[in-house]
């Protein structure tokens, strides 16, 4: 039972250490862009600023994801059977 519990928490922290990496990025990122980006601003963007925004998003479903997996972790290290769950019965778990 212990060594579940210890796999599971060296996988959060692996985890979570993605997850720093992937704020760190955003933040980055944010910092390069111009916000709001307007409907006007979209209409004569250069391809560096599309390139921040194509990486902005790629961070964020990476991140999305990451965060999702620490839910389904957290669950099982509760003893809950996470196999057949939505992630939506996840969160509201």
């Amino acid at each position: 039972m212990f060594e579940m519990f210890d796999k599971k928490i060296k996988i959060l922290k692996k985890i979570l250490t993605e997850c720093d990496k992937h704020k760190e990025m955003l933040k980055y990122l944010l910092n390069k862009i111009e916000i709001p980006i307007t409907e006007d601003k979209i209409k004569y963007i250069d391809l560096n600023e599309k390139a921040i925004i194509d990486s902005l998003i790629f961070r964020f479903s990476k991140l999305q994801d990451r965060l999702a997996k620490i839910f389904y972790i957290l669950l099982q290290i509760l003893g809950e059977d996470t196999d057949n769950l939505a992630f939506i019965d996840i969160l509201n778990k």
